[in-house]
């Protein structure tokens, strides 16, 4: 692609329209048609402060995109204009290498280099616009002795959100969404 000047660190597709989120190491954030192989939008995030984008999503609808940086930094942007939501999390010291929303795009996961998860919750009030929804750190979970490698949602009914990570250290860790809440942390599923 042309306009790229640094290595890519992640990318992700646009669930309902057809673009790509391209991250730099340069703190460049690209959105692609590609389609037509133009250029939507570029977003550069210098205020960040040696930190440079290390992973990014969308959420289901595309409403929205999430950004983890170098510095544990997550951010939450519009979808398409890639501008600043109000929402950004500082979580860690340690990089972001993975993120994910749930199917209901009420929950924000994120593992960082230093094996641990987590979460954020949103309201689900749908008088509310996705964008305009405010996020509740719910917690995070020290959840792998070796680096996380997979971080995921699903469900095990058609009414239960479940959150899994993998890891290098051949672990899967499933979270419990019913009983994590700001009180009580975020907390693993008993087997």
């Amino acid at each position: 692609l042309q306009g790229i000047a640094d290595r890519v660190s992640s990318l992700a597709t646009h669930p309902k329209f057809p673009l790509v989120l391209i991250a730099c190491k340069s703190s460049v954030v690209y959105l692609w048609d590609y389609h037509t192989k133009e250029l939507r939008t570029i977003r550069m995030f210098l205020e960040t402060c040696k930190s440079q984008p290390r992973c990014v999503t969308f959420d289901k609808t595309g409403s929205l995109a999430a950004i983890g940086f170098t510095s544990g930094i997550v951010k939450i942007l519009d979808g398409l204009a890639l501008t600043e939501l109000g929402t950004s999390f500082k979580i860690a010291k340690d990089e972001i290498v993975g993120l994910a929303f749930s199917p209901c795009g009420q929950w924000l996961a994120a593992a960082d280099s230093a094996h641990n998860v987590a979460l954020w919750r949103t309201s689900p009030d749908s008088s509310q616009p996705v964008k305009c929804r405010s996020w509740i750190y719910i917690g995070r979970h020290h959840s792998h002795t070796r680096p996380i490698t997979g971080l995921e949602f699903g469900s095990r009914n058609s009414k239960s959100v479940t959150l899994i990570s993998i890891g290098e250290d051949k672990m899967l860790q499933e979270y419990d969404l019913k009983i994590s809440s700001a009180e009580r942390g975020l907390c693993l599923h008993d087997l």
